[in-house]
């Protein structure tokens, strides 16, 4: 008996420095997105890209993008999907200064995150599995009930919000949802939303993830 008491605080005490490691490891990741300052260059190619809009606009895709890399930090290597057009848009430039990338990607995420293409994922499920974690993530980021969140998380609301050409548009809430924009409360399967049945059933089936639609692993 006394041993079996020894091996299971000696387990509960590793559990307990794993989490207080995992904690510590998150908090400097999120201190060093934060605090990641764009190579102008980055910045410069993007605003021909999305020239629309105004510096305001676009640090706020900045931040949309350093959300993306919290939630890879907070994912610790499982499939995630970018549910934003606009950010994408951002991230395709980032990656092109590869240097830089490479050491933001150590820096914030802990290992290099690669741009998969939503056709070079496996199939649908794979693509759906990816936003459905991302939407996990980005609520537990922003303190959000992912299954009956009050708001969207930021990174699901800037296609919408600026307008985006062929950007993904969500709706919070699945009840009355007319097919004009996804349905976000289904990704996290809200109790009132028909979750797994019906027509919005098929909404979050790699919908929400198209060409320009990236993924990490």
């Amino acid at each position: 008996m006394e041993i079996i008491m020894g091996l299971t605080l000696l387990v509960i005490g590793f559990l307990l420095i794993y989490f207080f490691v995992k904690r510590k490891q998150q908090i400097l990741s999120f201190a060093y997105i934060d605090d990641y300052t764009f190579h102008k260059g980055v910045i410069s190619r993007f605003k021909k890209v999305q020239s629309e809009l105004s510096v305001d606009e676009v640090n706020t895709v900045v931040l949309g993008l350093k959300d993306y890399f919290k939630i890879h930090q907070q994912a610790g290597g499982r499939i995630l999907s970018m549910p934003s057009q606009v950010v994408d848009d951002l991230w395709h430039e980032f990656i092109l200064f590869t240097k830089q990338y490479e050491t933001f990607c150590k820096g914030a995420a802990g290992f290099y995150v690669h741009h998969i293409p939503a056709e070079a994922m496996e199939d649908k499920i794979t693509a759906s599995k990816g936003i459905k974690n991302t939407w996990k993530y980005a609520c537990e980021l922003e303190n959000l009930n992912p299954k009956d969140p009050t708001k969207l998380p930021r990174l699901f609301t800037l296609d919408e919000r600026y307008k985006i050409p062929n950007g993904f548009y969500y709706t919070r809430n699945c009840k009355g949802h007319d097919g004009a924009a996804y349905c976000a409360s289904h990704i996290g399967c809200s109790g009132n939303s028909g979750c797994g049945t019906g027509s919005d059933a098929s909404s979050d089936t790699g919908s929400s993830c198209s060409s320009g639609c990236g993924g990490g692993d």
